[in-house]
């Protein structure tokens, strides 16, 4: 963690210059997937604990909107970090996937950022999705999750077919 902790000095840094009235309780700068372009930098959500931000922290591994993957074994650090309960995986590596559902403690959400991929995901021990396409169809999207859930896998591929195109 030695190279985290000098990226979090520098920007800690640089948001007190720019945010005199910062008290260094919390660090944090918005969301990278609040902008489509991935050549911006990630953001970094960093707190002294999670539990002292009050608030359950989600990892978000999108390397497409932020041009970096977040690799198992940072999650695998991550993971026992109180207060980060998940990681929105949306990495497109099946192989990673599976390694990071193997890899991190079992009370440790691995969700889906990928519609496409939530159902392999569920297969290999994910726990759901944080959904573009939920937003259009919500209940089609959680009776899949519900139905790969109970083992229904059948069930869940016929409604993942069905939405495939979306």
């Amino acid at each position: 963690f030695a190279q985290l902790e000098e990226v979090v000095a520098i920007c800690r840094l640089m948001w007190t210059e720019a945010h005199p009235t910062f008290t260094g309780e919390h660090f944090s700068i918005d969301d990278a997937a609040a902008t489509p372009r991935p050549d911006v930098a990630p953001r970094v959500l960093i707190g002294s604990s999670g539990e002292q931000v009050g608030l359950p922290i989600v990892v978000y591994n999108v390397p497409g909107r932020t041009g970096c993957n977040v690799d198992v074994a940072t999650l695998v650090r991550l993971s026992g970090v109180p207060g980060i309960v998940a990681v929105k995986e949306a990495s497109g590596n099946i192989s990673q996937m599976v390694e990071i559902c193997g890899a991190v403690p079992k009370d440790f959400l691995v969700l889906s950022g990928d519609d496409a991929l939530t159902l392999p995901l569920m297969a290999v021990g994910g726990h759901g999705l944080i959904s573009v396409a939920g937003n259009e169809v919500p209940g089609e999207m959680a009776r899949m999750v519900e139905r790969a859930e109970q083992g229904d896998f059948a069930g869940a591929r016929q409604i993942h077919n069905q939405l495939l195109p979306l």
